[in-house]
Parts: structure tokens; C-alpha cells; sequence
């Protein structure tokens, strides 16, 4: 299942909350009937900065986290494990290495090869390949795919993204997200494609083709954008420009959006030069 929705919308909140990281301000976490109050082996995260041990090399970065996780399942079978996903995603032979030597890929797959390591009933990944080059996002997805569908002990993987593409490739579900003060759920989506999929089969044509491209497209435009920037109002209308302005009386959401782009002559919010809006005109920028 993947997490998509504009910035602030609370998704790495939620996945911290289920993660055992933050405890929620209203209403229950609950796993297997179970509330969750904290950290646990039965579920492992994959973050965003990758969050490797600096001082242990690749090998030992993952058979702690085995040990610290598993100590009932004894230090030659960490060994064994950190080996075997260490070598399902190609770094057995940069294992002694330290993560300062190796690129941000290799150490995000070790990152990932440490989370299924642990063997968790759920993964947890936050935006785990946002920070990466394209050629290398599109390995660790297929990697990601390969060592889930494998021998893996993982039952159920939440993931947050903020790509259309990447959620329709990865999930079978997709929940759509609004930012506040709007419902934190706006959709729950079902993507019927059919496995394995085709990365290549869905670029070059935005947003997707097919119907799960289309629902999500939908639901996501159906999502208000509207984020605090340091006491400033953020807007984005449906042709990808911004305009922020200090004006928090302002209303937002993509069809509200293009009356309050900036304008690049005059760099002034088109909504503070229409006559009354009772609004004083700011400067604002694009």
C-alpha cells in the first residue's frame, strides 16, 4: 500500500505512528488486535537518509540490526541472513565497507537488505528512493518488488511517495491524502494491473495511461495543496506555478489556485489586484 499526497498532509506522520516512533494524538494503532505503543521486531523502517551506523561496515550494519531484533535466533543466523540479503541486493562484495564509502544507492540498499533482514511482519518505507537518481530508483524498486514476493516473512508493506508512477508499480492499494483542515483520507484506491508490471510501460505519457493512472490523477487533484511556509500561504494551481503570499484569508485548492498566481512582470498576487477581495495587495512571488 502506498501513501501519496501533497506536502504536509501528515503520511510520514502516520507511518511514524504505526512505526511505534510517535504516539498518536487521537484514536488507536492497533496490530493483530494489539495496540502499538512503541518500537517493535515485528515491524522494521526504511528511511528517507538512509540511517546506517557509521562505524560498522555494510555486513555488521546488518547482522546488529538481526541480533538487536532477533537475540533468540543466536549470531550465526544473523550472519546468515545479513549474507543472504546482502547478496539478493547486490552488495556482497562491498560488505566490508563502511557506509561513508559507498554511493547514497548502495547505501539505501543496504538499508533496505537490513530492514527485510530483521524479518518484519510490515515494512515500513518513507519515501526510501526520493533522494536518488533515476537509473538507480528504478533498480532498488525492482529489487524491492523481487525480495517481497520472495522468501521473504514479510506480509505487508506501507510506503510513502509522492509519485504517481512509483506508487501504481509498487502498490495494490493507494491511499490518497488531503492536507488539513480537509478529510486525511480523500480516496482509497485499488490498482488491478497485473503482475509482474512494466516500469518502462508507464513513463512517457503524463500523468499514466490506463484507468489506475487516471483515478489516481483525480484523486490526487481532488487533494487541497494548501501548506504553511513560515507564516506564508503556498498555492499551486493545475499548470504547476506557485504563488505564496502572506495572506491567510485566502481561499485555496486547485480550482481557487490560478487566480492567485503571480504574475512575472509585475510580480503581484492576481487575487490582491481584483477589486473587492478586501484584501491588501503584497508582494508575492512566483
Amino acid at each position: 500500500m502506498c501513501f501519496i499526497g501533497h506536502s504536509g498532509c501528515g503520511k510520514s506522520t502516520l507511518l511514524n505512528c504505526i512505526g511505534g516512533l510517535m504516539d498518536a494524538d487521537a484514536g488507536s494503532l492497533t496490530l493483530d488486535g494489539a495496540a502499538i505503543a512503541g518500537p517493535g521486531p515485528d515491524r522494521a523502517m526504511v528511511f528517507q537518509n538512509y540511517s546506517l551506523l557509521p562505524r560498522m561496515n555494510l555486513f555488521n550494519n546488518v547482522r546488529t540490526a538481526v541480533h538487536a531484533a532477533r537475540p533468540e535466533r543466536g549470531r550465526v543466523h544473523g550472519a546468515e541472513l545479513a549474507e543472504h540479503y546482502l547478496k539478493a541486493v547486490g552488495l556482497w562484495e562491498a560488505r566490508h565497507k563502511r557506509p561513508a564509502q559507498v554511493s547514497g544507492g548502495m547505501q539505501q540498499r543496504a538499508a533496505v537488505a537490513r530492514a527485510f533482514a530483521v524479518e518484519p511482519r510490515v515494512l515500513l518505507l518513507d519515501e526510501p528512493f526520493g533522494a536518488l537518481d533515476a537509473l538507480t530508483r528504478a533498480k532498488l524498486q525492482q529489487q524491492l518488488i523481487g525480495l517481497w514476493q520472495s522468501d521473504s516473512e514479510t506480509e505487508i508493506v506501507l510506503m510513502v511517495t509522492h509519485g504517481v508512477d512509483e506508487a501504481i508499480l509498487l502498490a495494490d492499494r493507494i491511499v490518497v491524502m488531503g492536507t488539513p483542515p480537509a478529510p486525511s483520507i480523500v480516496d482509497i484506491l485499488t490498482v488491478d494491473l497485473p503482475r509482474p508490471r512494466d516500469p518502462g510501460g508507464h513513463r512517457g505519457q503524463p500523468p499514466l495511461p490506463g484507468r489506475a493512472g487516471a483515478a489516481v490523477a483525480a484523486a490526487h487533484e481532488r487533494a487541497p495543496r494548501r501548506s504553511g511556509m513560515n507564516g506564508r500561504v503556498r498555492l499551486m494551481s493545475d499548470t504547476g506555478h506557485f504563488c505564496s503570499c502572506s495572506c491567510d484569508s485566502a481561499e485555496t485548492g486547485p480550482e481557487k489556485a490560478d487566480s492567485y498566481l503571480a504574475q512575472r512582470d509585475e510580480r503581484s498576487c492576481l487575487a490582491h489586484k481584483r477589486a473587492g477581495d478586501g484584501i491588501e495587495q503584497e508582494d508575492c512571488f512566483e
